[in-house]
Formats: C-alpha cells, sequence, structure tokens
C-alpha cells in the first residue's frame, strides 16, 4: 500500500463482467487515488495477482475461464496467497456457505458505498503487508504454483467423490464411517478420528496414540453438551477438560491448527461432531480443513437418510394399522356418509367452475343456477353490490320487482334483501315462518305463494358485496340444516369468486395500462439522443433518471450546422403522462425552430408562442438553450424561467451562475428573453440541470443542493466530462440512499478541450 499526503491508498484488482459497472467501479475509485489493475478473465486474474501482487481481489463471480467461487479456492490452497482479501461480486448472497471462502461478497448493484467500505477495511487492517516474496514471481514460477494448486484440487475433487460412493452405496452409516476413517489415515497424516452421534451417544475411534478412551469419551462428550461453545480451534478451552475437571499435563498436544471439530447439522439439529487432531507434524493445511469440513458435511444426509428410512419403516407400519382400523370403521357408518362425500364433491367441482369464470354476468348466472340445483328449489336470483348500491342482477324465475316487494313484518317494514345486506345476517324461514314474518299483501294480490325462503349475503370480510335468494324447496319440504350448510358453502365459494373476477377485470385493465405505459416510456426513450455529439473543442456527457415510468424532463443535442451545435435541458411542471405529452411537444418544436437561427433568443420566444396556444393552461416549462461557437469561441444562453446554469472557470477556479431573464415557457403569449454570451477557454465546464437533481432528498429530509454538485466538479476537473457526468450520479445515489427519487433528475456535463 502507498500514502499520497496522509492518505493510504490500496493496489486493486478488479475482474468485472459488466462494462458499464467496471467503469463505474474504476472512476468511484479512481476519485480515491487508488491503483486498479483490471482483467479479463478467470487466468488473468491469476496471473496478475502473482505478477502484480495486488492487496485486494474483486473478482464478478460468472467471469470466464475459471469463475470467481473457483478463484477464490484456488488461491486459498497457496499458503502465499491464502491471506489476500478476496471479494467475490454475486446476484446471489453466498455468506454461510463453506463451500466459498470469500472474506467479502456484494451484489451488482452498482453500491458504490459498499466496495469503498471493503477497500476501506482492508487498508485498515493491512492484510496484505507481509504475504507477498520480496520479488514477484517469474511466469514458470507462476506456472508450477497454479499446477500444485490444480493437483490439490483434483485429489479433494477425487477424495470427495470416494466418500460420496462410499455414502451412496451402503445403508449402514457404521460401515460408511469406517470406510471414511480407513481414507483418512491414508490421505490425512492424524493421531487419532472421531465421530460421535449425540442420539444415540455412540462414539467411533481410530488410531488413538496415547490417550486412553476414557479421556477421548470424556472430551467428546463435554463438547457435545456444550454445542456452540466448542469449535474448530478452541483449543483453549478444551485442554482444561479431564474426568476431575484438572488441567491436563500430558497425553494428547491439542495445539492450535492441530485440532479440528465440527458439528454434524442436519435443519439447525445437532446431530454430533466430528473430530481430528495431530499431535505432531505441521497444523492442518488449509486445503486439510476444507477436506474434513465438506467430510462432516457429508456425513450430514448419510446419517439423515438412515434415520429417516427407520423411522419410515416404523411409520409404514403404523399407517398400515390405522389403515385397516379406519377400513374396519368404515364399513359400520351408515348411508350418510356417501351422502355427505357426494355432496362435498359437488361442493369441490363447483369451486372448480366458479374459478375459472372471471366474466362478473355469466358468473352470477352460473352461481344462481348452482345454488337452485343443488339445494332443489324452484326460483332465485343473486344481486351483486358496488359502492352500496345494486350493480348486476340475475333473475332465475324470481323477478327482481317482486323481490323487492318481499317486505318483513316490522313497522319499518323493510325489503328483505335489503335487511339482509344491512345487517349481514341470513334469513332462513320455513313454511310456518312465512306467513308470521313476511308481508302478504303483495303476494296475495299477485297470486304468488311462498313455502319456504332463504337469503343468504356474499360476504368478504365484513364487507357485504352481494346476495342470493333462494325460493320454494321442491316436494314441499322446508331447509334442512344440509341446505343451510350448503347454502353457507356456496356463498362462501361464490364470494371468492366473484372477488377473483373482479380483480381479474382489474389485472386485465391494470395490464392494459402498464402496456401502454411501457409503450410511452420507450417512445419518449427514442425521442433522447442515442449519443452525444463528437467534437475537438469539446466533449459532453448526459445523466438522465425517471421518477415515473414517464418523464417530464427532457435533453437534447441539436447540430445547428457546421460549427455550431446547441444544447436544451427543459422541465415540465409535475411527471407522469400528461408532462410526458407536453415534453414530446417541446422536443418537436426545438428541432424545428432552431435549425439555421444561430439566436437563442428567437429559439426560445418562437417555442413560447407555439406552446402557449396548444398546451393546457396549467402546465408550464422551464428551460434554457445554449449554442456552441465554435469559430467565435463563444457560448449563446438564454432561460426561460430555468434553474441558474453553473459556469467552472478553469483558469480561476471560481463557479459563477447564469442566467437570463424571462418567464416560463407558455405563461404569457408575449414575453422577453434575454440571451447572454460567455468567452470560452479550454478547462472550462459548464453544468445544466433540472431541479429534480438539487432537490433530491435524503432519509433526513436534507436537499442535494448546488454545493455538492460544485464539490464534485471542483475535484474532478481534470477527468473527462464523462467521468464526472458518472461521479456526480453515484454521489447522488449514496446521497439518497434507499429513497426513490421524487421528481425527475437530468443533468449535462459540457467541458471545453479545444
Amino acid at each position: 500500500m502507498k500514502k499520497i499526503g496522509s492518505v493510504k491508498t490500496a493496489k486493486i484488482l478488479l475482474a468485472v463482467n459488466d462494462k458499464s459497472l467496471l467503469e463505474s467501479y474504476c472512476a468511484f475509485l479512481s476519485s480515491q487515488k487508488h491503483q486498479i489493475i483490471t482483467a479479463e478473465d478467470g487466468i488473468e486474474v491469476i496471473r496478475s495477482i502473482y505478477s502484480s501482487r495486488p492487496d485486494i481481489v474483486i473478482v464478478d463471480y460468472n467471469i470466464s475461464r475459471l469463475n470467481g467461487n473457483y478463484i477464490c479456492r484456488l488461491l486459498k490452497y497457496d499458503a502465499s496467497t491464502n491471506k489476500i482479501p478476496f471479494c467475490i461480486i454475486s446476484k446471489d448472497k453466498f455468506e454461510g456457505n463453506s463451500f466459498i471462502q470469500a472474506d467479502y461478497y456484494i451484489t451488482p448493484d452498482g453500491d458504490i458505498k459498499k466496495i469503498g467500505q471493503i477497500v476501506s477495511n482492508v487498508i485498515k487492517s493491512n492484510k496484505t503487508k507481509k504475504i507477498y516474496a520480496k520479488q514477484p514471481l517469474s511466469d514458470g514460477e507462476i506456472l508450477n504454483r497454479i499446477n500444485k494448486i490444480l493437483e490439490l484440487k483434483l485429489l479433494e475433487e477425487d477424495l470427495l467423490k470416494t466418500i460420496l460412493n462410499y455414502s451412496n452405496s451402503n445403508d449402514n452409516y457404521q460401515e460408511v464411517i469406517k470406510n471414511i476413517f480407513e481414507l483418512f489415515y491414508q490421505t490425512i497424516g492424524h493421531s487419532f478420528i472421531a465421530v460421535y452421534l449425540k442420539e444415540n451417544k455412540e462414539l467411533f475411534i481410530d488410531k488413538v496414540k496415547s490417550v486412553s478412551r476414557k479421556y477421548i469419551n470424556n472430551l467428546i462428550s463435554t463438547v457435545a453438551e456444550k454445542n456452540n461453545e466448542y469449535l474448530a480451534d478452541s483449543t483453549k478451552k478444551i485442554l482444561c477438560i479431564r474426568d476431575d475437571g484438572k488441567p491436563i499435563p500430558s497425553g494428547l498436544n491439542l495445539r492450535k491448527n492441530r485440532f479440528f471439530l465440527q458439528q454434524i447439522v442436519s435443519k439447525q439439529n445437532n446431530l454430533g461432531f466430528f473430530v481430528v487432531t495431530r499431535e505432531t507434524g505441521k497444523p492442518f493445511t488449509y486445503f486439510e480443513k476444507e477436506i474434513m469440513s465438506q467430510c462432516a458435511a457429508l456425513l450430514t444426509p448419510v446419517i439423515d437418510n438412515i434415520s429417516m428410512s427407520h423411522q419410515l419403516v416404523k411409520m409404514n407400519l403404523e399407517l398400515e394399522y390405522i389403515q385397516d382400523e379406519i377400513v374396519e370403521f368404515s364399513k359400520k357408518l351408515d348411508n350418510k356418509i356417501e351422502e355427505r362425500t357426494l355432496q362435498l364433491h359437488k361442493f369441490y367441482e363447483a369451486g372448480k367452475v366458479l374459478t375459472t369464470i372471471h366474466e362478473p354476468n355469466r358468473l352470477l348466472a352460473t352461481l344462481v343456477d348452482m345454488i337452485i340445483s343443488s339445494i332443489g328449489a324452484e326460483v332465485g336470483a343473486a344481486l351483486l353490490l358496488e359502492d352500496g348500491l345494486i350493480s348486476k342482477k340475475i333473475e332465475f324465475g324470481l323477478g327482481f320487482e317482486i323481490l323487492k316487494e318481499i317486505r318483513l313484518k316490522e313497522p319499518a317494514s323493510p325489503v328483505l334483501y335489503e335487511r339482509v345486506i344491512d345487517t349481514g345476517e341470513q334469513i332462513i324461514l320455513s313454511s310456518n315462518d312465512i306467513s308470521d314474518k313476511i308481508e302478504q299483501s303483495f303476494l296475495q294480490e299477485r297470486n304468488i305463494k311462498l313455502r319456504t325462503l332463504a337469503c343468504i349475503p356474499f360476504k368478504t370480510g365484513t364487507k357485504i358485496i352481494g346476495v342470493m335468494i333462494v325460493v320454494n324447496k321442491l316436494f314441499s319440504e322446508d331447509f334442512s340444516n344440509d341446505d343451510v350448510v350448503a347454502l353457507t358453502t356456496l356463498a362462501s365459494m361464490a364470494t371468492v369468486a366473484i372477488e377473483n373476477a373482479n380483480l381479474y377485470q382489474q389485472t386485465i385493465e391494470k395490464t392494459k395500462l402498464e402496456a401502454d405505459m411501457v409503450i410511452a416510456m420507450e417512445m419518449q426513450m427514442e425521442l433522447l439522443p442515442k449519443e452525444p455529439p463528437e467534437s475537438d473543442f469539446f466533449e459532453v456527457a448526459s445523466m438522465y433518471v425517471s421518477a415515473d415510468m414517464v418523464s417530464g424532463d427532457y435533453y437534447d443535442y441539436i447540430d445547428i450546422d457546421k460549427h455550431r451545435t446547441g444544447f436544451t435541458v427543459a422541465d415540465v411542471t409535475g411527471h407522469g403522462v400528461s408532462a410526458a405529452f407536453i415534453m414530446t411537444l417541446v422536443k418537436s418544436c426545438v428541432q424545428l425552430s432552431s435549425q439555421g437561427v444561430t439566436s437563442t433568443k428567437k429559439v426560445v420566444e418562437s417555442l413560447n408562442s407555439f406552446l402557449f396556444t396548444n398546451i393546457p393552461k396549467n402546465n408550464f416549462v422551464s428551460m434554457l438553450y445554449a449554442i456552441i461557437d465554435t469559430n467565435e469561441r463563444k457560448l449563446h444562453y438564454t432561460s426561460a424561467g430555468h434553474n441558474p446554469s453553473i459556469c467552472y472557470n478553469y483558469k480561476t477556479g471560481e463557479f459563477k451562475e447564469i442566467t437570463t431573464e424571462g418567464l416560463f415557457l407558455s405563461l404569457f403569449e408575449a414575453t422577453d428573453y434575454g440571451e447572454i454570451e460567455i468567452e470560452l477557454n479550454k478547462g472550462d465546464i459548464f453544468f445544466f440541470y433540472t431541479d429534480g437533481l438539487t432537490e433530491a432528498a435524503n432519509e433526513k429530509k436534507e436537499f442535494f443542493g448546488k454545493e455538492r454538485i460544485q464539490q464534485v466538479i471542483k475535484e474532478n476537473y481534470d477527468k473527462p466530462a464523462r467521468e464526472i457526468n458518472t461521479i456526480l450520479y453515484w454521489n447522488l445515489k449514496e446521497f439518497v440512499g434507499q429513497k426513490s427519487f421524487e421528481d425527475d433528475v437530468t443533468f449535462i456535463v459540457l467541458k471545453i478541450i479545444g
């Protein structure tokens, strides 16, 4: 790491697939004076690490040739590189996955603040201080190291494949553990290896040297009881364990990195522990630890599957017994069960039919037909409500003119269905109830005979969305309890079906609106410039962010003639579809009125006259129009009520605001606009923007303001316009945080280079 002044900087190796994301990272990290090295694929990353010796490596998970995970694991195998801070960029989150050993993880969402924090942490920790040799490695040495790493990788894959074959070929976990012990004896030198299974309190030990079985049993049992307190390398605590609780002066020497312990965990349940120790020789390497860790992970499904197999056998026996009991019990039931089963089947079929109908009138007709058929009634009707008023009626032999005259015998004489709508209650009337509770005069006049009646509400929560009425059970019967259950069930199903139909209609309308909005957005994006103009005299970059799918902001570049180029930024009051429509008119008028016209004032006055007569009076447009004349080395500028633009003078290092007199476009038909000329010098920067930028607020309701714009320009004036533009945008994103933009944001960076 180097020091620039009092600030430490880092050498950063970047390998990112997305070119725009790579440019953003490079611009941001370069602005902090860090040294950037880029690599296009995984092989180049490996070569650059050994030859360039970076302080941190940041790699895209999906980088070509060798992915980020593979590169990380290869480097962790090499003792000379396994301490290099390694960061993986991926859409997925890999924290907690033992098969990926990166130090940091970020998502490719452009969060510059996150990557800045990671680099800052690396600088503070100074992790790479003594990693590298004094001299960079030669190509031959690099190739030799990579070959050794790949050999270890192949050995690891062979070992894990062998262990997996043991697991798949044997349903006896004791045999599997025995095979794994034998494999470890051939591969990893150890003093003893043990597996402790908590459920059965089984302990499997192999290759014990100079340590009593009693001590080992006590060691494993104590660790199992303490759970997470004792993990790999927690040697200080484990050294104190003995039968009498006193320190052990002799026996197994559990020094750091020579004792490996890992829980065997399934669905957060502790199945047991896997322990390997080495009394003499070198500490466990990264490669050996990973083999042991993955071996413990592979033991989990083995033990789980065998345990589940035993449980399934037991459960199947129990299920067979229960099934026999059910069959025997079913034989003793009467025909009522068959009737109820048939009814449930009818409800199921009705539900399937109702949920496939999305047109309200057809749904209501099907519903009434089902109810009448299911209950066995003569006639019926159904009403749907919208905002408390009847929106749809379906009549099956029971006309609405009759329905609204069926009244209860009460002082207020309320209409029956209105009572149900008001109270949400069910009204079920038998033949005896009809004469006592229903007003008879109207029925007698029309010679209408009511024998039985049921009126059931359609309810969603506490809201009534409709009612159904069925009249006169066939064969002069009253409604039974089963009929009431059937009516209630069908009403509930109907409520869901009606709600689904309404949601379906709303979804169709919303989908159509969204499709129209997408088309409008695509059309509006087509109106914006595809590429900035190219010139030896100036360079320009722009940023455009819409608060809605369509925007009320607009910017454009206008090719006037060989020596003159126009720049315009505008903002319609409000945003959304209406603002976007007006902005389309503005673009067309500016393009037409600016051709061959070298006065910014005349173009703005012409545009104002057109908009005054052609857009709604409650809409106004603020706008700036500027022309660069490369022959005269001048900028002509007119503002129509727009924010003052910012000008940075390269020679003096000072800022000034530029604006002219003139009200919003379309406010008055006759409006005077000013025009100013500014001499242009190499290095000068002009910044045009809409108020969505300066008024962008953070969570503390602070505005981004002009001062932050000027600070970015002052700190990066020597960079190209494109980089200044990108850095300013990321400063804005970092300032706003998780909040969305409340207004459209548009800005242009114009830098004089000739």
